[in-house]
Order: C-alpha cells, then structure tokens, then sequence
C-alpha cells in the first residue's frame, strides 16, 4: 500500500517513535504531585485524630470523699507549730526595765463560721503602778495549717498586707479583728514591752488571751 502519508501531530501513524506532547506531560507529573500532597494531608489529619484520641482516654481520676454534717460551732486552739500538733504553753520569761521581749504562737479555726480575732490585755499594771507591761501583737503570716508560706494563699478581703496589727477586744465593734475562716491558721507576734518593774515584787503573772468571735 505504500506510505499512507497521513500524520497524527507530527508523527505517522503507528511510527514506534510516538509520544506525548510536552504540555501533556506537565499535566501527568502536576497530577501525581497533587495526589502525593493529598495523601501527605490525609495522613498528617489521622495521626492528629489517633493523638486526640489517645489523649483523651489517658485521663485518670483519683477520688477523696468528703462528708458535709450539718451544725456549726465556734472554735479556736493555740499551737506551738504550724502542723497543729503541739498545743501552746504558758511563757516563762526573765525581764529587765526598758527592754522588749516576744513570743509566737499559731492560731487555728476548728469550727464552722467565720471568726474576728483580737486580744486582751493591752496593759498590765501591777504593784500599784510601780510595774507596767504594754502587749501588741501583730499578725505576722495566714493559710493552712502546715502550710504557712508567704503569700500562700490570698488574704482575707479587707486586709490588704500582714504583718496586721491585732486590735484589742472591743464589745461594742465585733468586726474590728483579722478575719479568720474555718480551717485557717494566722501566726502570731507577741510583744511585751517592759516599761517598770518594782524588784521588791520580782514575779507577776497574767492571763493572755486570744479572742474570737463569729458576727
């Protein structure tokens, strides 16, 4: 039949030499890299899913149970020590005119409301006046019991910074003390000052006492 001379593009056809036009093969090649990309995504999206996933079923939960009585009471104890285990004992001191002496002790909130604390006396006066004690007692730190860090946790609303100075008991102003809640523990500085003493006497003894009361 001889040459057909008929041609598809510039190559006869059934010429072994046949292939594709250069823009055909740009569109192959922009194929099999969109489909690695796809499956790059594809992959990078189940792995982001098994992750959640296996996050969410490490969660654990520990339990401690609490049982709430109702009734309320009005507490307070005085300890050596921030854990609460040594209770406070009276203080034994040797004393010289003109000279400060002071002496710590934990207050801890046992019962169930909200307490006001201040203290008596301010003054002692003894041997008619010959021998005179001034007591100030400053609250020096608060939290929890074994936990009594600075700035441990936040102060009670209306105090803005410690140390505080306790008030003395007022009868006619409740509120006018450091607020201490169930379960809270402040520490206090005691300070006696000693402004006379009558030697001929030599031993006094008086009562401190930490008051408090719920409003």
């Amino acid at each position: 039949m001889g040459n057909l001379g008929c041609w598809f593009g510039k190559e006869p056809v059934g010429s072994s030499t046949f292939t594709d036009s250069p823009t055909r093969i740009e569109v192959k090649e922009k194929k099999k890299m969109n489909k690695k990309l796809l499956l790059g995504i594809l992959a990078i999206a189940l792995v982001a899913i098994v992750g959640t996933t296996v996050v969410a079923d490490s969660w654990k939960s520990k339990f401690l149970g609490f049982r709430l009585n109702a009734g309320g009471t009005q507490s307070l104890y005085l300890y050596k020590d921030c854990w609460a285990l040594w209770t406070a004992e009276g203080w034994t001191q040797s004393v010289t005119e003109g000279n400060t002496y002071e002496f710590s002790v934990y207050v801890l909130n046992t019962g169930t409301e909200l307490m006001y604390i201040t203290y008596l006396p301010t003054d002692v006066n003894k041997d008619n006046g010959q021998t005179r004690f001034r007591i100030t007692v400053d609250v020096i730190n608060y939290g929890l019991p074994s936990q009594m860090t600075d700035n441990n946790i936040a102060l009670p609303t209306g105090i803005s910074s410690l140390p505080y100075a306790l008030p003395e008991k007022n009868v006619l102003n409740p509120t006018n003390g450091f607020p201490l809640a169930p379960n809270k523990m402040i520490k206090l500085d005691i300070e006696i000052q000693v402004f006379s003493v009558d030697l001929n006497t030599g031993t006094w003894t008086f009562d401190f006492e930490v008051i408090g009361v719920a409003v």
